[in-house]
């Protein structure tokens, strides 16, 4: 997500929005707080540069027909951002077609970063930046963890961080 912000802001762009997913707890108590790491980078990002809006934020599931309808509403902004960080490539295929309905076009109009790298991104029009998940390299680490917990009986939680890449394509352009 830092990738994604500071290639935006490098390009000029201040006024970013943001389309991802709402958090839901694991257990009906809500005992557990889950971390939307994508959003809170984003706010901290947005923060840092002193143009943090609440209106420029925008939540539902990761599917394109909530990509699309959340899209349609950040269109109806009467200060419509320059570019917006999608936290999924589905999600960015549905606001794709709610900016071309709406008659803007990307990235003359709106700059669009999506997360996931998905095969599609690179077949929509025009082809979609967006930040690729080593999804083989994740689930290999996930199982090596996992067979360390279980031989080393350790009872520690482990933290990993696993390397991402911003795969430059024709969504976005500098102003």
């Amino acid at each position: 997500a830092k990738k994604a912000l500071d290639y935006l802001y490098n390009l000029g762009h201040k006024n970013i929005g943001y389309i991802g997913a709402k958090v839901i707890p694991h257990n009906s108590n809500n005992e557990i707080e889950l971390i939307n790491y994508r959003e809170s980078t984003y706010k901290k990002f947005m923060v840092d540069i002193n143009n943090y809006k609440e209106e420029w934020i925008f939540k539902g599931n990761f599917t394109p027909e909530d990509g699309y309808v959340l899209m349609k509403n950040a269109l109806k902004l009467k200060n419509i951002p320059t570019a917006f960080f999608i936290a999924s490539d589905p999600m960015a295929i549905g606001a794709y077609k709610a900016i071309q309905e709406e008659g803007y076009t990307i990235p003359n109009d709106i700059s669009i970063v999506g997360f996931d790298d998905i095969a599609t991104a690179q077949y929509l029009t025009p082809s979609l930046t967006t930040v690729k998940v080593f999804t083989d390299y994740m689930g290999e680490t996930a199982l090596d963890t996992l067979m360390e917990r279980i031989k080393d009986e350790r009872e520690l939680s482990k933290k990993i961080v696993l390397p991402v890449k911003l795969i430059i394509r024709d969504s976005c352009k500098a102003i």
